[in-house]
């Protein structure tokens, strides 16, 4: 079996196992951090974990509370299923009910014990209005679009353009070598459906707010030279991720875009 993290930005990277190595199964092993554990995995192939009750004294905030200065709690055995969370951990190696930032989504339970899986850091959001579009959305969003149009890329990276308000969605993408994109603006348009189907706010405010996405075709290598980047500011090597979406409007500053397109009928 394949030993790797799951859940997050990790979903885009799974679809290409297959290509590397063949029907292998995938095992997540443990959803932990340098200052605890928060799951243990019990199956191949499945991105749940059964929350490591344990390895310490877990709480889950709800989304409503997310703001609040003294949010209400959650023990494990109040959270529904298909409900996101932020975590707060009391560990045994003295953190006292400790937020990592962790946003997690509850599958349902095993006996009474949540099953978990790390949907996106808390911040690791953009809004152009108040759509609060998160990584596992355009995560969903390019896998789906992948399969549509039969091609892989490199990467990816959503970034929000400079200067207008409300601001434009620039989805930033590098084709893997050899790949071609025959149809671009016919991508851009099935990346704003999708995108509203996995994020039905978004979907809500692009029809009278948010304006159209552009598309932009990064140079091959752009991605290489985004993780030296990360490398060079002190990143770990066996730590860095690179973001599938970001509020940095520089952060793929001198990058070159070989090609941008606009939605159809949308003025160049």
């Amino acid at each position: 079996m394949i030993g790797t993290a799951l859940g997050g930005t990790s979903d885009f990277y799974l679809k290409r196992f297959p290509d590397y190595f063949g029907n292998i199964p995938v095992f997540g092993g443990v959803y932990g951090t340098a200052e605890a554990n928060f799951g243990v995995y019990s199956r191949l192939n499945e991105e749940g974990c059964i929350l490591a009750i344990e390895s310490g004294f877990y709480e889950f905030v709800p989304p409503d509370q997310w703001d609040v200065d003294q949010p209400k709690t959650l023990l494990p055995t109040e959270v529904k299923p298909g409900e996101r969370y932020r975590i707060l951990l009391t560990s045994y190696s003295g953190f006292y009910r400790y937020d990592i930032g962790d946003v997690v989504e509850v599958l349902g339970f095993y006996e009474n014990t949540p099953i978990i899986v790390f949907r996106h850091r808390r911040g690791g959001l953009l809004s152009s209005t108040t759509e609060k579009t998160t990584e596992y959305h355009v995560v969903q969003a390019m896998r789906a679009l992948q399969q549509e149009f039969g091609i892989t890329l490199d990467d990816f990276c959503i970034t929000l353009s400079a200067e207008e308000f409300p601001a434009h969605y620039l989805v930033n993408i590098e084709l893997m070598q050899g790949q071609t994109l025959s149809d671009p603006q016919g991508f851009l348009q099935r990346f704003d459906d999708w995108l509203g189907e996995f994020n039905h706010q978004y979907a809500m405010v692009r029809r009278d707010a948010v304006p159209a996405p552009w598309l932009r075709l990064l140079a091959p290598g752009s991605f290489a030279i985004v993780r030296q980047r990360q490398l060079q500011r002190g990143t770990s090597d066996s730590q860095l991720k690179i973001p599938h979406l970001t509020e940095d409007r520089q952060f793929l500053e001198g990058l070159a875009v070989v090609q941008e397109f606009k939605m159809s009928g949308e003025p160049r």
